[in-house]
């Protein structure tokens, strides 16, 4: 996904977060996240919400009875945003909804990537960490990427920390290559 393309994800979902009174927010981010993951997990879904010969009367009538019974200006939001042509920007759109209500709640979402399953003790370092920092709650999604040679790679709050094996080799590389440019020509040492 483009930048562009989350950076709109985003405005959509403040727009839904000022539309919804604070008691009806976890509800619907509970309800939104289960539609996602329904079209997440159910093979083609996506890729029939995402075409543009799928008309959007269709689009929209599975969306509403997927959300049957929920709040209706949640229903509006995602009438509106199949409306607008935005419709794959529903899942994008949702995680932004998420984030926004969660950080109004004082709730930090921690995803963490690592080479091997990460012990529970690490797990309950990261949140004390984030608890300490004043987040009322740490809601941590661990996965294993066997891309990973070690380390991890942790993003909370919209930020990257890349503790890898990977990124520490190229922070080496890139010393090693700034400290020989730096030495005279001809020199050994």
């Amino acid at each position: 996904m483009s930048w562009r393309d989350e950076r709109i994800a985003r405005r959509y979902a403040r727009a839904l977060y000022q539309a919804l009174p604070p008691e009806a927010r976890r509800p619907a981010v509970e309800r939104l996240t289960d539609v996602v993951t329904w079209l997440r997990e159910t093979p083609g879904a996506l890729e029939w919400l995402r075409h543009p010969l799928v008309r959007s009367e269709d689009k929209v009538a599975l969306l509403e009875r997927a959300l049957e019974g929920a709040d209706e200006r949640l229903v509006r939001f995602v009438r509106l945003l199949v409306e607008h042509g935005r419709a794959a920007l529903l899942p994008a759109a949702a995680d932004a909804f998420r984030a926004e209500v969660d950080r109004a709640d004082g709730r930090l979402r921690v995803r963490v990537r690592s080479a091997r399953p990460l012990p529970e003790r690490v797990r309950e370092q990261i949140e004390a960490l984030f608890l300490a920092q004043g987040y009322r709650g740490v809601e941590l999604e661990a996965t294993v990427d066997r891309r990973l040679i070690g380390g991890f790679v942790l993003e909370a709050d919209g930020r990257l920390y890349d503790a890898s094996i990977a990124r520490a080799l190229e922070k080496l590389k890139d010393r090693l290559i700034a400290d020989a440019g730096a030495r005279e020509p001809g020199k050994i040492g």
